[in-house]
């Protein structure tokens, strides 16, 4: 039970779901002390009042202003999915939805700095290595102390006490089915809270000429950038390269690949550098220049044991001392990516042994952090005094299965192998990774053959090339472990009311947008959790977690019902108004953030109080 969020008192919840379908709560309104409820009555003066009666003979309070939706204008997944939503949500709710399109660095500043110029954001959970495991996007995301006008990366600006100590708790978890009950606790409470309205998984497209080359090491990965296995198993029917055509521009962005973009980063990471742990292509945790490795203490102390025959792309030995200096440089740089670790030491035991100790339990560097960066050459990179100004020259000395010789910024990374071979790749191939301005030119670019394969593909354009190619043409899919969202602004109403919500993700016909994104090759979500249920973190028992909807079209009526079992309801006019006395007022105010007085696990200088129970 969250006691945070909609109320600090916790009883109040459950109070409120017996309830709920009563159609008024007003006498609960003493019980709380921050408005919310997940029904939406709660006090309050009504707002402009309501006029009685109405739908359902419920007494109504104050109009439900318009639905904004302000969304990132040009990318083919929502240009194609917001008019769906909005026509799915004011048919079913008769009620009117304004869509407010927008540049990506507008609905990112907007949602981060938790201004109230809309109701939804657009969002999705990109596929990667750094987000397969949910622990520091809790921390950096999604904790109460990430909310609010304060630009911190909290899309929803999502305020929880349960889940914010849930999220702490999770990282000094030592024992790993304990942390993994906790992470699994934690996406329970947040679906129950219910910030997000999920669509559609996230899924990756991709395809491959297969007259061309032969695609292989696809598996649950598909050919996104963190699949080495993709990369060096692939290779041309002819010749000894073959091209890769994207239009994500952070591959292109400077040789530093310690500063470019996280949805870029990866290819860099496992491709031309190698981590000690990598995922393999099927999302398992692997051995990668680690020989072997021990956990003791409680995820207090790692042990790592080198591969012994693991060379630079040069030639020199990859040590102990190499690991120690690439961890260190990480730490101690501000580079976009980062976590810091807070090591108590870093020991080199040998040339081949090198050993992590932490003062408290750090479960996640092994889950998360270790297989994120791909081991540096340090004499290659002992000159970065200033991250933002330093660029390794073509062709850059790395660990990895493969080398990139040239580089022409935002236009071709031109890769090969390995010059003296990599202990797990036998890689005889290269491929030139070309830029391309949008999603367009690069579907034309594979149709007529100018690219042997092509990444991040819509699944409606995939269908087009496979419709003209036919079995010349190869899908290659990675399922997401996220989805695309609707990320409410959590603070204000209505869609911090559970029961609002609830008639949103009812309304919503997911079959009809994953064939308007995906041409039908999609997995439509209907749950309201933060990750889908492949993630290996997500709850044993997957019921747990609050579903919208068991009916991919949509379920207008019941999406009205819900709303009517509440309280709420239209007035002669159809107009849309909450229950009569809800209190409609934020949260904590706009401009501000949570603050103590609306949240009892923060102190007087807004942070997490650790020994708040709830």
């Amino acid at each position: 039970m969250s006691s945070s969020d909609k109320g600090p008192d916790v009883d109040r919840r459950q109070l409120l779901k017996l309830v709920g379908a009563t159609g008024t709560i007003s006498a609960l309104a003493g019980c709380s002390g921050n408005g919310g409820g997940d029904d939406g009555g709660n006090g309050g003066d009504g707002g402009d009042g309501g006029d009685g009666g109405g739908d359902g003979g419920n007494a109504l309070g104050e109009r439900v202003p318009p639905l904004v939706i302000e969304f990132w204008s040009g990318h083919p997944v929502w240009d194609n999915t917001v008019p769906l939503v909005q026509q799915h949500i004011s048919n079913a709710l008769d009620h009117e939805v304004q869509v407010v399109p927008v540049e990506v660095a507008k609905m990112v500043s907007d949602a981060y700095n938790d201004r109230r110029n809309y109701h939804y954001v657009t969002w999705g959970v990109t596929p990667s290595v750094t987000t397969l495991d949910p622990g520091q996007y809790w921390l950096t995301d999604l904790v109460l102390t990430a909310a609010g006008a304060n630009n911190r990366p909290s899309a929803m600006n999502y305020a929880s006490c349960e889940f914010t100590k849930l999220a702490y708790e999770q990282a000094v978890a030592g024992d790993p089915e304990e942390r993994r009950r906790i992470l699994g606790d934690s996406m329970v409470v947040f679906s129950e809270d219910r910030p997000a309205v999920n669509l559609i998984a996230r899924d990756i497209f991709g395809g491959a000429r297969t007259d061309r080359v032969d695609a292989q090491g696809v598996g649950q990965m598909g050919n996104q950038a963190w699949n080495s296995t993709f990369f060096t198993s692939t290779t041309p029917n002819s010749g000894d390269r073959w091209v890769y055509g994207s239009d994500d521009t952070g591959y292109w962005e400077r040789t530093n690949h310690l500063m470019i973009s996280a949805g870029a980063i990866g290819i860099y990471q496992v491709l031309s550098h190698s981590p000690l742990l990598r995922y393999d292509e099927n999302w398992e945790l692997t051995n990668e220049l680690a020989a072997d490795y021990t956990v003791e203490d409680d995820s207090r102390k790692y042990t790592f044991e080198l591969l012994e025959d693991a060379v630079f792309h040069n030639g020199d030995p990859i040590t102990a001392e190499a690991v120690k200096f690439t961890m260190e440089t990480i730490e101690n740089n501000p580079l976009p990516q980062r976590t810091t670790q807070n090591y108590e030491s870093i020991t080199v035991v040998d040339d081949k042994t090198i050993e992590f100790t932490f003062a408290q339990p750090n479960p996640s560097f092994l889950t998360a952090h270790v297989p994120t960066w791909g081991i540096l050459h340090p004499p290659t990179w002992e000159g970065m005094d200033d991250p933002a100004n330093f660029e390794p020259e073509p062709p850059i000395v790395g660990s990895g299965p493969m080398q990139v010789t040239s580089f022409t910024q935002n236009q071709t990374v031109v890769w090969g192998p390995h010059p003296e071979g990599h202990p797990n790749y036998d890689v005889n191939h290269g491929f030139v990774h070309q830029r391309f301005q949008n999603a367009e030119t690069k579907k034309r670019a594979l149709r007529e053959g100018e690219i042997d394969v092509a990444g991040n593909m819509t699944g409606a354009g995939l269908e087009q090339v496979k419709s003209a190619l036919g079995d010349d043409l190869k899908r290659l899919t990675s399922r997401g472990h996220g989805a695309w969202h609707l990320a409410a602004s959590y603070p204000q109403a209505p869609v911090r009311f559970n029961a609002f919500q609830d008639a949103v993700g009812k309304s919503i016909n997911r079959n009809e947008i994953n064939q308007a994104v995906y041409a039908g090759n999609g997995n439509p979500v209907t749950t309201s959790g933060p990750y889908v249920d492949n993630n290996p973190f997500y709850p044993e028992d997957k019921s747990r977690v609050h579903n919208y909807t068991d009916n991919l079209d949509g379920e207008p009526e019941a999406a009205r019902q819900v709303l009517l079992d509440a309280g709420w309801g239209w007035d002669d006019d159809g107009n849309l108004r909450y229950p009569e006395g809800t209190d409609t007022a934020p949260l904590w105010p706009e401009g501000e953030v949570p603050s103590a007085d609306e949240f009892p696990c923060l102190n007087e200088d807004g942070e997490f109080d650790q020994n708040w129970e709830p």
